[in-house]
């Protein structure tokens, strides 16, 4: 059975044809062919790995993903992974990437729920760090979970047999308007000016990328994958492929021809289709590096007894193919980086001053609405179990005073015995006369919370007793 590398494209690496008759002839495949001196395969996938039910099908797709990974995972050098958030599914494809021989893993732990941000390497990662963007949403806004995942640039230092790669895995701020925007000239380009809340937020972003990838790139080879979530004419996109001196692979290797490419709106899981054709993740590569092939291309797994298509995600993957430039031997290689112009910096003044005043309006809002809310329940609070106290206290005085039982005699002399009229007797007392010619009279008090009942027998003279006793029964029922 033949089938593409890259399944849905034409030309590129999906015209490289492979047998896959399973993972073993992969792998052998592989190691017998070997690698170009000074290439490297990488992918990039947002693989919209949540928590049911918002990530819908989501263990189909994780297995769909993992099968991809075991017959076409060979192939690749470095995988970059954005939204991989439930932690079994990570491990599961670790292991699927491990025995595609991708035997280094790393996942960058961040904010509340993490950064969602995986790395699967053929070659070994000799150094990590994570770095956080200084803006990234609000706390405020809980349906936008951006700020509870500390968004920010994962970079693995791979050792590859040519030398040191540098790798950073990005997922920057999300847009959830993709129809809030302007055309605007800027410096005679035509350009996706963004305004939604978040426009802001995400031109930071990418200026703090592009300062970090320049950094980066000045002695070593650096490669920059991830969801950037802005089209390829959009404002944050210019921004920081003139800082950091990158060039989006896609383009390069097809001669700015975007003609062919997939975008993510082809997803049967986008629910942002109607925003048209949409193209977020990107392979963007040093001057180190030549593109020869690269393609927004890795979409759905075929399964080969049905050819039922399982799209792994609501994004489309990027897969490239590089070459290290001759220029990177002798370290000779021009940097790309120039300073922004004048209208581009102007345009990205004046979106971050208008989205970010008009979210720190909104948030500071929101803040003392929740501060004031805050201090109105904790009174109510404090009233509330005061009140309860008080009342605690008050019932249980009233319990005493109605336990007090005042028995006195006046007299007893003869055969007549009287009880003090102003014996406080109430339902909780009990006066149980036991027999008529009997001497006695139990009173039973209730009990004290948690206590025993309490008993008091009243003594009555012997012999002849019975009308006295006829008296002190009528008193005591009266």
């Amino acid at each position: 059975e033949k089938r593409p590398l890259c399944a849905g494209t034409k030309g590129g690496l999906a015209g490289r044809e492979l047998r896959l008759p399973g993972r073993n002839q992969l792998l052998a495949l592989h190691q017998s062919a070997g690698m170009m001196a000074g290439e490297i395969v990488v992918l990039t996938l947002n693989l919209w790995n949540m928590i049911d039910p918002i990530g819908v099908d989501r263990e189909l797709r994780v297995d769909a993903f993992a099968k991809h990974l075991l017959e076409v995972g060979p192939h690749y050098d470095a995988v970059c992974l954005q939204e991989v958030w439930v932690a079994k599914d990570r491990e599961r494809i670790a292991r699927a990437g491990a025995a595609a021989g991708l035997n280094s893993s790393l996942h960058f732990s961040a904010g509340v729920t993490g950064s969602g941000l995986m790395v699967l390497s053929r070659y070994p990662i000799q150094h990590s760090f994570y770095h956080k963007y200084a803006v990234s949403g609000s706390p405020t806004r809980l349906l936008h979970m951006d700020w509870y995942a500390g968004k920010g640039i994962g970079v693995a230092l791979l050792a590859t047999p040519f030398g040191p790669v540098n790798l950073l895995n990005t997922h920057i701020h999300a847009n959830y308007d993709c129809l809030d925007f302007q055309r605007r000239n800027v410096d005679g380009v035509d350009m996706r000016v963004m305004r939604d809340e978040y426009a802001g937020d995400r031109v930071l972003q990418a200026l703090e990328i592009a300062e970090l990838s320049n950094m980066l790139s000045r002695n070593t080879p650096t490669l920059a994958l991830g969801d950037w979530n802005g089209q390829p004419d959009g404002l944050e996109m210019a921004v920081f492929e003139s800082v950091s001196g990158l060039r989006d692979a896609v383009a390069a290797a097809n001669s700015d021809d975007m003609s062919g490419q997939a975008t993510s709106n082809m997803s049967p899981y986008n629910a942002e289709a109607a925003c048209g054709p949409v193209r977020l993740d990107y392979v963007w590569a040093s001057p180190h590096f030549d593109a020869i092939e690269a393609s927004s291309s890795v979409r759905y797994y075929e399964e080969p007894a049905t050819a039922k298509k399982i799209w792994f995600s609501d994004h489309c993957g990027v897969v490239a193919r590089l070459a290290i430039s001759s220029c990177a031997s002798s370290n000779s290689c021009p940097s790309g980086s120039q300073a922004l112009s004048p209208g581009l910096a102007m345009m990205a003044k004046e979106v971050v001053h208008e989205t970010l005043s008009a979210t720190s309006t909104f948030s500071d809002l929101c803040m003392a609405f929740g501060f004031f809310a805050l201090l109105i329940s904790l009174a109510m609070t404090v009233h509330t179990c005061c009140g309860r106290a008080g009342a605690a206290r008050e019932r249980e005085l009233r319990r005493k005073n109605e336990r007090q039982v005042s028995v006195q005699e006046r007299s007893i002399g003869g055969n007549n015995t009287q009880l003090d009229k102003n014996s406080q007797l109430d339902k909780d007392v009990e006066l149980s006369l036991v027999d008529p010619q009997d001497t006695h009279i139990t009173v039973i008090h209730p009990p004290e919370v948690g206590g025993d009942v309490e008993r008091a027998d009243v003594r009555f003279p012997p012999a002849g007793a019975s009308a006295g006793l006829t008296d002190a029964k009528d008193e005591a029922e009266g």
